[in-house]
């Protein structure tokens, strides 16, 4: 152990989802998505990667865990890039319940 701590995989897993709904949800309102697609990719990736390394997932080499994980990764763009893409081109708009006041 080299000292620092390490995330347990199911806290990465959280961030990582929350991440990806988060990215969708500014997509759809039309704002800057990349400050939480970005980070989204790096999560995807890292936490892929060691489900496919790791002794207590899969256990593949390491070469094959970042392939597997690039695979994955790059799935998981596409889909994001498709469904975001089909939704703004549909007009669906996400309806938020309260009106928040405009900053004075």
């Amino acid at each position: 152990m080299n000292g620092l701590a390490e995330p347990l995989p199911s806290n990465r897993s959280k961030a990582l989802i929350a991440l990806w709904v988060g990215a969708i949800y500014l997509g759809l309102q039309r704002k800057p998505h990349w400050v939480a697609t970005l980070p989204a990719i790096f999560m995807t990736m890292v936490t892929f990667t060691y489900i496919l390394n790791a002794p207590i997932g899969f256990g593949l080499s390491m070469n094959l865990s970042y392939l597997g994980a690039g695979l994955v990764t790059t799935a998981a763009i596409v889909a994001f890039a498709y469904t975001l893409r089909k939704r703004l081109a549909g007009g669906i708009e996400i309806e938020v319940d309260e009106k928040v006041p405009a900053a004075s």
